[in-house]
């Protein structure tokens, strides 16, 4: 897992590449299709969009697989969802209502 500081194309190749430098590169990404930004419909599905082409570009680029589980299907992501709520959770207990500092991200790996 890697803290991403906002939901733009620039910010999730960022993401990657930092978690990618920790933990060396995947074979395979997996994700969903966002579909949790569909309350903000025009200008989030045109930023969705350019973030997949953008993604695509980068997988492609150093050859990770990326697999995207079909909309409407968030069963088929259970289990990591599962672990983003554990640590959503830890989090919460820990932090409370203080938000971490910034450079405290890198350890939220």
């Amino acid at each position: 897992m890697e803290v991403a500081s906002s939901l733009s194309a620039d910010s999730m190749i960022m993401a990657l590449r930092r978690f990618m430098a920790r933990r060396g590169q995947p074979d395979t990404l997996y994700s969903d299709h966002g579909t949790n930004f569909v309350g903000a419909a025009a200008e989030l599905s045109r930023a969705r969009l350019e973030i997949e082409e953008r993604m695509s570009d980068e997988a492609t680029t150093r050859a990770i697989r990326w697999l995207r589980i079909p909309p409407h299907a968030p069963h088929m992501g259970g289990s990591w969802e599962r672990l983003v709520r554990s640590i959503k959770v830890a989090l919460s207990a820990t932090l409370h209502t203080r938000a971490p500092k910034t450079k405290y991200y890198t350890h939220c790996c």
